[in-house]
């Protein structure tokens, strides 16, 4: 599990989070999606954005970030992407495509809801 609010060399300040030596700014309102099998980030990525763009009011002022082949304890690499200011509904995870991804809401910095889409399929 990423770690909140710790000092990478003294330059990491609260709020944001450390993915394998990459630190990336918290979220306090959107999606993470977790626990995607490594090497399919990018495409689940490309989709999710290409949805986004159709569905969300401002899709310009949405922030995202992929993060790809990051350590995982459970699962030896995966693949991250947050999503600020979306809900990225359950429905547009294709469960026999993305086995084992996991949604996480987040609302005012705080995880509200998880969804787990399907087996995940260890790499």
């Amino acid at each position: 599990m990423p770690k909140k609010g710790v000092s990478v060399q003294g330059n990491v300040q609260e709020g944001y989070w450390i993915h394998s030596g990459i630190v990336v700014e918290e979220i306090k309102n959107g999606t993470v999606v977790d626990h995607i099998s490594a090497g399919d980030g990018l495409s689940l990525y490309i989709e999710l954005t290409q949805k986004i763009q159709a569905q969300a009011q401002n899709p310009e002022s949405l922030e995202s970030v992929l993060l790809q082949n990051v350590k995982s304890k459970k699962h030896g690499r995966k693949d991250i992407i947050k999503i600020t200011e979306f809900y990225v509904p359950a429905e547009w995870i294709n469960p026999e495509k993305y086995s084992g991804v996991t949604l996480n809401y987040i609302k005012n910095g705080e995880v509200t809801s998880k969804i787990k889409i399907g087996q995940y399929k260890k790499t």
